[in-house]
């Protein structure tokens, strides 16, 4: 397992590509961060500005309440499907040992934090915020000529296939 950038060491002078990053998406059964419960996480790793291919992370998480059939449409994922997952409360410690003290990466990545520090709550579980960056807040500076910033204009932008981005998606 590769590391870079030591995190006790980053700071902000440290460059983008020197750091041990952890890019991060989650599904959730909605939208509204105070009741919605975590369903799917995915991650990778990122070394020195590259893909760590042999350092993933991904686990479906049983939310303990259904999955609306709206959400379902976005992402296909069914009650069927995180019957046997596990309790987010059960693979808390993995998921935060394999994250370490990463910089966290994403788009929008404040709802999956948001999402995160609740199932840490629900948990009876500290939570620490780690550092992270917005990918569409870096749009939003490095591409203000797009008409929007949504993640479908951005990975256009990019040359970027969006087609089976959700994993069961229907």
């Amino acid at each position: 397992m590769m590391r870079s950038t030591d995190p006790a060491e980053v700071s902000s002078a440290t460059p983008l590509n020197s750091l041990s990053a952890v890019v991060l998406d989650t599904e959730t059964t909605g939208l509204a961060v105070g009741s919605a419960r975590l369903i799917q996480i995915g991650a990778v790793r990122l070394g020195k500005g590259r893909l760590v291919h042999d350092d993933t992370y991904s686990t479906l998480v049983n939310p303990g309440v259904p999955i609306p059939p709206e959400t379902t449409r976005i992402h296909g994922l069914t009650d069927a499907d995180v019957a046997e997952a596990p309790r987010f409360a059960d693979i808390r410690a993995d998921f935060g040992k394999w994250m370490g003290r990463a910089v966290v990466i994403g788009y929008s990545i404040g709802f999956d934090l948001a999402i995160l520090k609740r199932e840490h709550e629900l948990a009876n579980r500290p939570w620490r915020a780690p550092r992270t960056i917005d990918v569409r807040h870096l749009a939003m500076i490095l591409a203000p000529q797009l008409p929007d910033h949504s993640l479908d204009t951005l990975a256009g932008w990019l040359g970027i296939d969006t087609g089976k981005r959700h994993q069961g998606a229907l």
